[in-house]
């Protein structure tokens, strides 16, 4: 399947399928697993920090910690929207993705944890 095909014709799901498939099942495969594995040590990792401060004696009395804390729930509300192995990616591209099985609104779910993780970990930053 030539590239200028792909640009200029609309092309069947069949040739999607086709078009798709070695890069599905090999490269999209493993950059699943391994941003929702990375994903995973974040959101352990942002729960430990998270569990220290507020074990500390200090707590949530200093600025510090009030950052950190902060920045952690961010990074873990962020890591968990990406922690599914793509499995909120609506099914209807399951011929680009890998273990896509989701819908629309599983799909606006992931995205809005995305948005929410980032900002709050941008402004708790800042």
């Amino acid at each position: 399947m030539s590239l200028s095909r792909i640009l200029t014709e609309i092309m069947s799901i069949e040739d999607l399928y086709a078009a798709n498939a070695e890069y599905k099942d090999s490269h999209g495969k493993a950059l699943a697993i391994i941003q929702s594995s990375s994903a995973v040590v974040s959101t352990i990792s942002s729960s430990i920090l998270i569990w220290k401060i507020l074990r500390s004696p200090q707590r949530l009395s200093t600025t510090r910690h009030r950052i950190l804390f902060g920045v952690g729930i961010g990074d873990i509300i962020f890591s968990l929207s990406f922690a599914n192995y793509n499995t909120m990616i609506p099914s209807d591209v399951d011929y680009l993705v890998w273990n896509a099985q989701g819908n629309q609104t599983t799909c606006n779910v992931m995205g809005f944890m995305s948005g929410v993780g980032v900002v709050m970990s941008l402004l708790y930053s800042c």
